[in-house]
Parts: structure tokens; C-alpha cells; sequence
């Protein structure tokens, strides 16, 4: 559909700093030619806590990733008629819009099922997604930005300590934020979602379709 409405978008090499296989279904559903570049930006140098909200982490994280893969690729570029858009993501989670309860990935089963029995007990939490967009030359980048917020209910009757040990069991957990996975089978403890649903997954659809839109009318009219 992007394509159709913005056939400029093939004039862009499209890269998205992320190797997560749900970002690349996710980038699928545009419909553009994209290549997959992982950024070696290290976020364990941020920490949540020391920013004001989660959307202002996340963000920040998603700016690093971007700058990482935009940055090192500007510079190996050997034709000008190339232009790169480079596409930086962060997702977190947590029971408030503060971080003192920011989730990230589990790295163990125990703090999987930590975080999944908080989560059940909150009830309702929310997910949030940064996404930069670094687009031009390294020169002149120009930078677009955004966050996304989704709000999730968990349902307390489905999750059972057994239900929660079962489920990490699996191994799902292990490399979603927050634990779960609302696309998998994780999506059996969801009770409600407001808000964008990709962006539960990892990169908030309609934002992002929105924003490369945006970017793309931005630069008619201007060499590419």
C-alpha cells in the first residue's frame, strides 16, 4: 500500500537497525523493499532510570540505533544517487509512564515469571515504542521521530502461577519485552489492548506508515 501511495519510497534504501523477526513482519506489511542491518549501538550504556519517562528512554535508545546504523553506512555509501533511510526501534515495558518499572527482555526464566506475576498483579500496563528515522546524508541527516504508547490488560483468572510456569516453560518469553509475546501464545493472557496492536509487537504500524508518508512528500520536489 505504501508503495502505491509513495512510489518515491523505492527511490530510498530502506534499512531497519533491527534483526527482531517481529519488526521485520511488521515492516513486511508496507510492502517496500527493506534490508535487515542489526545496529551495534549498546543499550546496557542507558539507563532506565534516569530518564524522565519510559517514551523519553525508548526514544533515546531508538535514536542510538538509527545514528549507529545511519552514520557507518552514510560512510561506506560509494554512489550519491543512493539516499538512506534508516529505521531505529525500542520497545519497553512497564505498569506506569515513569521508569522506575521499566521491563525489558528477560534473560532468565525466574525473572520471566517475575515479571509476568507483576504484570498479573498490575493488571494493566503499558507498552512503549521509540522509533527514529534517519534519513539524507551524513552531511545533513534529517531525523524523524516518534513514540507510541499501548495500553494492555492482563487477565488474572488466566494467569495462574501454573498458567505463567507452563507458559516460560516454552521459552517465548525469553526475548520479548515484558516477557510475553501478544502475537504468540501469550496472547492467551491478554484481556484488552487501547491503543496501536503492533506496536504491543514492537513497532507501532500506523506511526510508522504514517511517518515515512510524511518523509517521503517532505522531500518532493528535492534531489534524492
Amino acid at each position: 500500500m505504501l508503495r502505491s501511495l509513495c512510489p518515491m519510497i523505492d527511490q530510498y534504501r530502506v534499512i531497519l537497525a533491527s534483526s527482531s523477526p517481529r519488526r521485520k513482519e511488521i515492516m513486511g506489511l508496507l510492502g517496500v523493499k527493506y534490508e535487515v542491518v542489526p545496529s551495534s549501538f549498546v543499550e546496557e550504556d542507558l539507563i532506565s532510570s534516569s530518564f524522565a519517562t519510559v517514551s523519553d528512554f525508548v526514544l533515546t535508545t531508538s535514536r542510538g540505533k538509527a545514528k549507529e546504523v545511519f552514520m557507518r553506512l552514510a560512510c561506506e555509501k560509494t554512489t550519491s544517487d543512493e539516499t538512506l533511510l534508516v529505521i531505529g526501534a525500542d520497545t519497553s515495558v512497564s505498569v506506569s509512564t515513569g521508569t522506575e518499572d521499566v521491563m525489558g527482555k528477560p534473560k532468565t526464566p525466574e525473572k520471566a515469571v517475575e515479571m509476568l506475576k507483576k504484570l498479573r498483579d498490575m493488571k494493566r500496563h503499558f507498552v512503549f515504542t521509540g522509533v527514529s528515522i534517519w534519513h539524507g546524508e551524513a552531511s545533513d541527516p534529517k531525523v524523524h521521530e516518534f513514540t507510541c504508547a499501548t495500553e494492555v490488560d492482563f487477565s488474572s483468572k488466566a494467569m495462574t502461577d501454573e498458567a505463567i510456569n507452563a507458559y516460560v516453560a516454552t521459552g517465548e518469553p525469553l526475548d520479548k519485552a515484558g516477557g510475553y509475546g501478544v502475537q504468540g501464545l501469550g496472547g492467551a493472557f491478554v484481556e484488552g489492548i487501547r491503543g496501536d496492536f503492533y506496536n504491543v509487537i514492537g513497532l507501532p504500524f500506523n506511526k510508522l506508515h504514517e511517518a515515512l508518508v510524511t518523509i517521503v512528500e517532505e522531500d518532493k520536489g528535492t534531489a534524492l
